[in-house]
């Protein structure tokens, strides 16, 4: 899942998350499996539960 930004000239990045991550401060949405892969590339990783290392919770 995405925790997404406020709005665009939030000064937090957008950062991603395990579904079963406890840590966002914000508002999140799922991803799908290919929006997951882009936002690996192009989004911070929640320092919590590292879904970069667990891709399949991290998606619908």
């Amino acid at each position: 899942m995405l925790e997404i930004k406020r709005h665009p000239t939030d000064p937090q990045p957008a950062v991603l998350h395990i579904n079963s991550c406890t840590r966002p401060s914000r508002k999140t949405s799922p991803i799908a499996a290919g929006q997951f892969r882009v936002a690996l590339r192009d989004t911070e990783t929640c320092n919590y539960c590292r879904p970069e290392d667990k891709p399949n919770d991290a998606t619908d």
